[in-house]
């Protein structure tokens, strides 16, 4: 039986949302653990933001990553076709079989690791992401089979190494991989008082979209092998980087091994250029040029 009432998210405060959390956190004797790195939203400005640039409606199948106390839960049950929560902890798992489940018949709680589990095809995908995993759980998304709409809270860095252009501090591996698929753009970033506890920093709502033509190359283990080599140091040239790679990736197939060795000797213009001045869909056609090496 629920101990608490969810308000209408058009109406809900950022008091009354605080209210509402503390209050089944105590009604279930729980705190936010540190294990989880848990921060609950308490501004309900995060939760319209998502719902409105994810365009939920009564067609949708949602995926929720990290169903926490169920708040949020309440409020996309209301609005989507169906409801698929995945949650880690198992007091939160209680929480939302005590307070979402009795309630709405459009919902599905998935117990376990977001990491671990194999996706249905859900239209969209939302959530106040666990920021401890937001690297490996958003290459995740990008390598599904169908790739779908993200849209979420994470920490502000990650969300501006996930935007970020070439040649800054932040364009990286993860840069590539998520922007050779996805079109990101950070919607809003949120001070640290808008969730509870607060963490240390502040955090962005960000969006992703697929792209019309998705590289197959993104599912190809040399591709990823080849981001991995060359962003170990992106401000070193690809030459210095694909000679270091082949003498400390021991991983490297023999076949990819002659490609790259035969691309070294290639005298091509990109050997000089340095991993972070290239754009996104560059490492697509030097991944491409390596394997057409002869």
């Amino acid at each position: 039986m629920a101990v608490t009432t969810i308000s209408n998210l058009a109406t809900i405060s950022a008091g009354d949302l605080k209210r509402i959390t503390i209050k089944r956190l105590q009604s279930y004797g729980l705190h936010a653990k540190k294990k989880h790195a848990q921060h609950f939203v308490i501004d309900p400005n995060i939760l319209r933001t998502i719902i409105s640039e994810s365009a939920i409606d009564e067609d949708k199948v949602v995926l929720e990553v990290g169903g926490g106390l169920g708040i949020f839960s309440t409020f996309l049950a209301r609005r989507c076709k169906k409801l698929l929560i995945v949650e880690i902890d198992p007091d939160m798992a209680e929480i939302i079989e005590m307070e979402v489940l009795p309630e709405f018949d459009n919902v599905e709680l998935i117990k376990g690791d977001i990491l671990s589990l194999d996706l249905d095809h859900p239209d969209v995908i939302v959530g106040n992401f666990p920021y401890k995993i937001s690297g490996p759980m958003v290459v995740k998304f990008v390598e599904m089979e169908k790739i779908v709409p993200v849209v979420g809270t994470f920490q502000a860095e990650f969300a501006r190494r996930l935007a970020a252009k070439p040649k800054t501090k932040e364009y990286g591996r993860i840069t590539v991989l998520v922007q050779n698929v996805m079109d990101v753009s950070i919607v809003k970033t949120f001070p640290s008082m808008s969730f509870y506890p607060p963490p240390k920093v502040a955090s962005s709502v960000i969006k992703l979209l697929p792209k019309e033509s998705i590289p197959p190359q993104i599912h190809d283990e040399t591709y990823r092998q080849l981001l991995t080599i060359l962003f170990n140091r992106n401000h070193k040239t690809i030459s210095n980087n694909l000679k270091n790679g082949l003498k400390t990736n021991i991983n490297l197939k023999t076949e990819f091994r002659q490609k790259i060795e035969c691309f070294l000797n290639s005298n091509d213009v990109d050997l000089k250029r340095r991993p972070v001045e290239l754009e996104p869909a560059e490492f697509i056609h030097l991944h491409e040029k390596i394997l057409n090496c002869e």
